[in-house]
């Protein structure tokens, strides 16, 4: 277990053969990793005789089924102007990472250590190194017995194990996860049910990288938060089928494709996807056709309109300009003519405004 779960026995420092006992000249980090092991651990550390030498640990384990991973913890105790602590980590003969530890700041460095009943952690100086190579804690993970043997629901033990068999980060992670209720997993919430069931999952910040597994038969769940880590590959539908689920986090990852349908036209699922920039957020293809619908008929509306008072102004047209001619006549400053002048000039104004009477006495 990682957190709250950890006992650290510090009464009595294990300070190998050969190597120096280091207490920093600090009372409480700056920075921690994110297991958040005590300062005090942290800040008695050992470190080889020379910047040459290198530190050697060996280990070995009886009655445990196999290791797992390892977890080591560092970090600088002096600040020195112009020294340098530079050195390699190689677990297993395998390795593993080149590190330079910070003033004040504590450094984890996790490995796979998958052996039956042995461990050999070196740090090696490097050729640049003004200082010799120092450790302040180390961790051992191994993998107890399968999870069937548990009192959690058999679908949340099978989807539970789909995510530490897909995630590095939760491989120390084993055991019963709901039971005893004060020792639930963290990243968890369970129901009090018979048997419990998984309700939460808080993974946000783990680090998790690759695509997310399949855990649909994890039903009881209610919400999932996944957010600030690194997963990519497509949201997967089934999120969206589960029965009990009101919010989904999957916000600041590296998602990509669709959102499914699943999720954006079930009502009651709250889900968050910013900061995804690959993800492309298609909307409720129901709220776009009532859009569309919508759309049509006020456009078709207006055409109407548009056509209707198109035809009735074709229709006044002719009245109107003969109306017009009549009043052009009416107002001409002509003297005012014969009878037989009114005659002839009645009977041109009348066929030129297509047949108006116009006549004069």
């Amino acid at each position: 277990m990682e957190g709250e779960n950890q006992i650290w026995d510090l009464k009595c420092p294990l300070i190998p053969s050969g190597l120096e006992p280091v207490t920093a000249n600090f009372t409480s980090l700056e920075v921690t990793s994110v297991n958040v092991p005590p300062d005090s651990a942290i800040i008695e550390a050992v470190q080889a005789s020379s910047s040459t030498d290198k530190i050697d640990l060996s280990f070995t384990f009886g009655n445990v089924s196999h290791l797992d991973h390892v977890e080591m913890y560092f970090t600088e105790p002096f600040l020195e102007n112009g020294a340098t602590r530079s050195f390699n980590v190689i677990v297993n003969n395998d390795f593993v990472n080149s590190t330079s530890p910070e003033y004040q700041k504590c450094l984890s460095i996790w490995a796979n250590a998958l052996s039956l009943d042995a461990l050999n952690v070196q740090l090696a100086p490097t050729d640049d190194s003004t200082l010799p190579p120092i450790i302040s804690a180390i961790e051992v993970y191994t993998i107890s017995e399968p999870l069937v043997t548990a009192t959690t629901s058999q679908n949340d033990l099978d989807g539970l194990g789909e995510f530490v068999d897909n995630f590095e980060q939760l491989k120390g992670w084993s055991g019963e996860p709901c039971l005893p209720n004060d020792t639930i997993w963290q990243w968890l919430n369970c129901s009090g049910d018979q048997p419990p069931r998984v309700t939460s999952i808080y993974l946000s910040g783990y680090g998790l990288q690759g695509s997310l597994p399949d855990f649909s038969q994890m039903d009881a769940l209610e919400i999932i938060d996944l957010h600030n880590n690194r997963l990519n590959g497509e949201i997967p539908e089934f999120l969206g089928k589960l029965p009990n689920l009101r919010r989904l986090d999957l916000r600041d990852n590296d998602f990509s494709g669709n959102v499914p349908e699943t999720i954006t036209d079930n009502r009651q699922i709250k889900y968050m996807i910013d900061g995804n920039e690959n993800l492309n957020h298609r909307k409720n293809k129901k709220a776009e056709k009532i859009v569309a619908y919508v759309l049509a008929s006020v456009i078709g509306v207006f055409i109407g309109f548009y056509c209707v008072g198109k035809y009735y102004e074709q229709r006044q047209t002719p009245q109107t300009q003969g109306q017009i001619a009549q009043v052009r006549v009416e107002n001409t400053p002509e003297p005012w003519p014969t009878s037989r002048e009114r005659l002839e000039v009645t009977v041109r104004e009348t066929v030129e405004v297509n047949h108006v009477n116009m006549r004069r006495y």
